[in-house]
């Protein structure tokens, strides 16, 4: 049985938090929604049948956790934790919540059509830029308050670099690509048009270059920063054109 009680009496736990924690529940939404276009493919491109009751789940499991999560006690982010009934607990910011949101939304977005999906990920990416950009110093803040104000009692610094990557790739891709390639390294078979092809594209990229994301009828662009490796390690801004 489930200990739903588990750390009541310290809801900030930095692993184990008191509650729901509503980015995992959008993030296994892309996740669920990625792993049945994967193992139901279609040949038409369309929702095969089998694949469409989970994706219907993972839409149910995304609409939730934003609910509850998403600008819920009056100022803009995702709050880190809520209780069973969807009452925000902790609310403080935790940067990979939004960079899950980002990617959730616009999976739904290319895989179902709806509207909806497209202004929420606007949405996101608009937060991202006016709250979770450091556009001084590049990378994300990892941790903001409720006020959006700069926390560290979880991360330190910008040690996490994973979940501002993805963010970026994620939304440009076909959404059952990240398993695609999970499948192809267990088989040690190469797909030159999925994932190789992402790492060829990563390296090719020149510090300042832009690519362009969809966002409903609007698009965006981000700037790829190079390190002192030569590798694309972050996007340092986005913003609208």
């Amino acid at each position: 049985m489930p200990d739903l009680a588990c750390n009541k009496d310290k809801p900030d736990d930095p692993f184990k938090p008191y509650g729901a924690t509503p980015g995992h529940g959008i993030e296994w939404a892309r996740l669920i929604t990625q792993y049945a276009l994967s193992a139901y493919p279609s040949e038409n491109g369309a929702v095969s049948e089998k694949a469409a009751p989970l994706v219907e789940a993972a839409e149910h499991l995304y609409n939730r956790a934003v609910s509850d999560g998403w600008n819920a006690d009056g100022a803009p982010g995702i709050v880190y934790t809520t209780d069973w009934n969807g009452k925000p607990v902790v609310h403080d910011r935790m940067h990979w919540t939004l960079a899950e949101a980002i990617n959730t939304s616009a999976c739904l977005y290319h895989v179902t059509g709806k509207a909806q999906y497209a202004e929420n990920y606007g949405e996101f990416m608009k937060y991202l830029d006016e709250k979770v950009i450091d556009h001084v110093q590049g990378s994300w803040f990892h941790q903001l308050d409720r006020n959006n104000q700069l926390l560290s009692t979880v991360w330190p610094g910008k040690s996490d670099l994973y979940h501002a990557t993805q963010a970026m790739l994620i939304p440009l891709y076909r959404p059952d690509l990240s398993m695609h390639i999970t499948y192809l390294t267990k088989e040690k078979k190469r797909d030159p048009g999925s994932g190789s092809e992402i790492l060829r594209r990563m390296q090719e990229r020149k510090s300042g270059q832009h690519i362009r994301g969809i966002t409903g009828n609007r698009r965006t662009k981000c700037k790829v920063q190079h390190g002192a490796s030569g590798g694309a390690e972050f996007w340092q801004f986005w913003e609208e054109i």
